[in-house]
């Protein structure tokens, strides 16, 4: 049976997003140490990479949540072509956030020493959380190059790459719980940024690792072309 929703309910999706994006990062701004960064440049960016993970972390998990095309949450957009529009703008704006995101981190330490502003950057001799992110964002940013600029590889090839970023923002999820901060206390951040996550995580499952067994497919004939002409 088809549902057919009412065009104010097809733009419900809105409201989910800005629930998704709103919530912690209201509950970062309230939570947020800003007297600290007053006169420090050091916390000031402390503060920037902050939010720029959060709000990435959050679109980029929104992203994978539209990848599972599930029936519902189609029809909230009006269709497959609406949501991968939004999907591809999403996706894109949470990526380059996270990008960002360490870049801005290790901008602290260059006025003490490039060195350790390379060091924070390395995914080697770091700790766990933070090797954990690098690896993440390295992963992503070749996946992606490869789906931007790999026209001499084939659609099939380019797919399946496409499909290893859920391994990346798995190990981008894996920073998110481990790494200390003192925002760690904030429940309503750590819970928004968990959940959204492990949703995201299973909608890529049921879409990509186990979609061979749980997505339905049918197989069709063309019996007949009909000219309509213009």
């Amino acid at each position: 049976m088809l549902i057919k929703f009412h065009p104010y309910i097809r733009k419900g999706w809105i409201v989910l997003f800005l629930l998704i994006i709103g919530l912690p990062v209201v509950s970062w701004i309230m939570n947020a140490p800003f007297a600290d960064a007053v006169g420090s440049s050091f916390f000031t960016l402390k503060l920037i990479g902050q939010i720029t993970g959060i709000i990435g972390a959050q679109l980029f998990a929104f992203a994978l949540i539209l990848s599972a095309r599930l029936a519902f949450i189609e029809k909230l957009f009006g269709g497959l072509d609406k949501l991968y529009v939004i999907h591809h703008r999403v996706g894109v704006i949470g990526f380059s956030l996270l990008a960002v995101h360490p870049i801005i981190l290790a901008f602290r330490y260059v006025s003490d020493s490039l060195e350790d502003a390379a060091a924070f950057l390395s995914p080697i001799g770091n700790t766990m959380p933070i090797t954990f992110g690098i690896a993440s964002l390295l992963l992503m940013l070749a996946l992606l190059f490869l789906t931007f600029y790999g026209s001499i590889f084939s659609y099939e090839k380019l797919k399946i790459a496409h499909q290893f970023l859920g391994l990346g923002f798995f190990l981008g999820f894996m920073h998110i719980l481990f790494i200390p901060s003192s925002l760690n206390s904030d429940v309503v951040l750590k819970v928004s940024l968990v959940v959204t996550g492990v949703v995201g995580l299973l909608a890529f499952s049921y879409r990509t690792l186990l979609g061979k067994w749980l997505v339905s497919k049918y197989q069709y004939k063309v019996t007949g072309v009909k000219d309509l002409g213009g």
